[in-house]
């Protein structure tokens, strides 16, 4: 198959006629030769997700203060800290995988 002749965002090739998924983009990118509805052979990219910031966090009890927790985008953190009045020495640290494309995680 020849290489599409439009190709989506997310994707580029290389001089040596590889694929790879773009900054912003996670996964491995793959040519795909397929036959359409017109018996001709063409190709399709498939394989490469826009990454997502993960959703936002809720707390899970009413003494957490999750403010922080909003928009975190691919491979940050945020952290879990105590409301006033109650406290803590210590937070929880959560953390948005590097390669998130689902925005409901």
């Amino acid at each position: 198959c020849l290489d599409p002749p439009v190709v989506p965002l997310g994707y580029s090739q290389d001089i040596f006629g590889q694929w790879s998924c773009d900054p912003g983009y996670a996964g491995t990118a793959e040519a795909r030769c397929r036959v359409g509805e017109t018996c001709i052979a063409d190709s399709e990219l498939v394989g490469c997700e826009k990454l997502e910031p993960c959703r936002d966090l809720t707390p899970t009890s009413c003494d957490q203060d999750v403010s922080d927790c909003t928009d975190v985008q691919p491979g940050g953190n945020c952290f879990v800290t105590c409301r006033q009045p109650w406290t803590s020495v210590e937070s929880t640290l959560g953390t948005c995988p590097d390669d998130n494309v689902d925005p409901t995680r």
